[in-house]
């Protein structure tokens, strides 16, 4: 269920970052699934993790509308700029 409402926020989040990566993961699909989900701790679904260089560095937690969604991911990337520089090819 949370996959198709946050489906239309994806997609345009993808449009808004094109130089991100954006990939879903249904922890609840199968066991390696549920293992990753366990590995970085997502207790519930639905959660938004944000990866620099293959590290988490941010966390977006439940259901968000689109403009308080970009909002946290906007932050989270600020937070993390210098990964982002770093790791980013120009």
């Amino acid at each position: 269920m949370w996959c198709k409402r946050l489906a239309p926020i994806f997609e345009g989040v993808e449009k808004d970052y094109p130089d991100a990566t954006f990939t879903r993961l249904n922890i609840l699909a199968s066991e390696e699934n549920s293992a990753l989900g366990e590995k970085y701790g997502i207790m519930g679904t639905p959660t938004t993790k944000i990866f620099c260089n293959g590290r988490p560095v941010g966390e977006i937690i439940g259901f968000k509308q689109n403009a308080d969604f970009k909002t946290d991911l906007d932050r989270i990337l600020q937070n993390s700029n210098n990964c982002l520089q770093n790791s980013t090819p120009k």
